[in-house]
């Protein structure tokens, strides 16, 4: 097969599927894995798709779902440094609402020895501190979302809805000044609101790329947050409009 036939099939594949990891197009062409990785260089320079480490993925800015083992592993620096700056927010005694983003996992990587309770709807965040012998575990289970690896239906919405907490924390795959907190799953906004709707204090953990973007399901208005932790120092305009709206900006580049 010529490399712009397999090219463009691997286009096709994305199209139809949304992301596809290398070894799993390794596979299909039956070609080495540096072999679809170069492809994929090449298409994203062409604007074809985004990589993200172990594959690839293609799709509106509206509607991007990639599979959690993609994403725990994309932008993990920056992910774990506002695993970091979150876990110091969280002290002992305190009743934490996890949701079932990468980001929130790295969270429960940094808090396990502390003597609090976790209420979340991720599977791998469960089994992570199921192990912790200082930790109350509540898990919202439901159906599973094999993507996301969190429960996401009327189910574990119903069981985040019996409980409140002193600090929640939400990721989303889009937050803008003008449309607040947004997801690209509608079930999973649901789930993110009432986490929202049921604590005291809200967090919303986001990287810098997530910053001004707007996807496809609302979760919740801006003002409905109290910080916004991230790993990059936002623009004037987003300090500005954080700092009127009494938004605290948690960042390394902050006091």
């Amino acid at each position: 097969m010529l490399t712009s036939e397999r090219q463009s099939k691997i286009i096709e594949i994305l199209r139809e599927q949304k992301s596809a990891s290398v070894n799993e197009l390794s596979e299909h062409f039956s070609v080495s894995t540096e072999t679809i990785r170069r492809d994929l260089r090449h298409l994203e320079k062409k604007n074809l798709l985004s990589r993200v480490y172990g594959g690839a993925y293609i799709g509106s800015l509206v509607q991007q779902t990639i599979p959690a083992s993609m994403r725990k592993e994309t932008m993990r620096h920056e992910k774990e440094l506002i695993a970091g700056l979150c876990a110091d927010e969280i002290n002992n005694g305190d009743t934490v609402l996890l949701d079932s983003s990468t980001t929130a996992y790295y969270i429960a990587k940094e808090v396990m020895n502390k003597k609090i309770t976790v209420i979340t709807n991720s599977i791998e965040i469960s089994y992570l501190l199921s192990s912790s012998k200082y930790i109350e575990l509540v898990c919202a289970g439901g159906r599973l979302n094999y993507e996301n690896l969190g429960f996401m239906d009327y189910t574990a919405l119903e069981c985040i809805e019996k409980y409140f907490a002193d600090k929640a924390f939400v990721s989303c795959t889009g937050v803008s000044i003008e449309n607040g907190l947004t997801d690209s799953l509608e079930m999973q906004g649901k789930i993110r609101k009432a986490m929202l709707d049921h604590s005291q204090k809200n967090y919303c953990i986001v990287d810098h790329t997530k910053i001004g973007k707007t996807t496809l399901s609302i979760i919740s208005p801006l003002d409905q947050i109290d910080c916004l932790v991230t790993d990059k120092r936002p623009s004037y305009e987003w300090v500005n409009e954080l700092s009127n709206r009494k938004i605290k900006c948690i960042c390394p580049e902050s006091d």
